[in-house]
């Protein structure tokens, strides 16, 4: 039931800050909102500029390089060429727009994939992807 409630919470904070265009989604810059994602105490937002924001519950899970909370939308400004990603439970994972997988966050359970249980605050590449 938590893990419902969170992701209810973060898709609510998503849809209250995103307002419908016609054509996907426009943030009050205008800018075309292409993907959203929404995890277990963060979201993830790709922006049609290709910027990546995120908020929410950190732990490394937001990308940022740190572990501090944020409750409003922030660029992450070294989450560069990515075309798709999910926001998961405790890290995300995402694909760049050279095919490669790269993942970020809690790697307690080796779930980010670089072959480690640490916790990466930025983007490691995938072994093997």
């Amino acid at each position: 039931m938590k893990r419902i409630k969170s992701i209810s919470v973060s898709l609510l904070m998503s849809a209250l800050l995103l307002m419908p265009t016609g054509k996907g989604f426009a943030c009050e810059d205008h800018v075309h909102v292409d993907m959203v994602s929404a995890g277990s105490g963060h979201s993830l937002v790709l922006k049609s500029d290709g910027t990546v924001w995120a908020w929410g519950n950190n732990g490394g899970k937001l990308g940022n390089g740190t572990t501090t909370k944020t409750n409003v939308p922030v660029e992450i400004t070294n989450l560069i060429d990515f075309i798709d990603f999910s926001a998961g439970n405790g890290h995300s994972l995402g694909i760049k727009s050279d095919g490669t997988a790269w993942g970020w966050g809690s790697g307690i359970n080796g779930q980010v994939g670089d072959g480690s249980t640490s916790i990466r605050k930025e983007p490691v590449r995938v072994i093997g992807m």
